[in-house]
């Protein structure tokens, strides 16, 4: 198993912006913003150097998200960009890898905001593989 500490990343307000192309002022499409792009680079050169071969099979992604404070945030906007960075860090070869990801919410704390994130192997032995809704209860 890795576990990696990530700052929050910027909000989804803040990570996609608009373009548009020959100066007319229709919306072209959306691409990622500057400060995401800063985010990412820096939170995949943290996490580089704990890597030592990137997983090439199905895995696991547990998300541990504590917010500075309780103002309303969508817990779903963090999970894209924490897969983004671990992909381009090396923590695996690609997003389609992904067999069960959960994010949690932890309570508010200013001083330990950010995402603690845990990504390991599927195998067997482990009880979520074969977890379902349909055995929830």
């Amino acid at each position: 198993m890795v576990l990696i500490d990530l700052t929050l990343p910027p909000s989804a307000n803040q990570r996609l912006i608009p373009y548009v192309i020959n100066m007319s002022r229709r919306i072209i499409g959306i691409k990622d913003s500057p400060k995401y792009r800063d985010w990412m680079e820096l939170e995949a050169r943290k996490i580089k150097n704990e890597i030592q071969k990137p997983y090439d099979v199905p895995v696991y992604v547990y998300m541990e998200i504590t917010f500075p404070d309780k103002r309303k945030r969508d817990l779903d906007n963090m999970a894209k960009p924490v897969c983004d960075v671990l992909k381009l860090a090396g923590i695996y070869e690609d997003d389609s890898l992904i067999e069960f990801l959960i994010c949690r919410r932890l309570s508010p704390n200013k001083k330990l905001a950010g995402i603690r994130v845990g990504v390991w192997e599927v195998n067997e032995h482990n009880s979520l593989r074969n977890w379902s809704l349909e055995n929830a209860d």
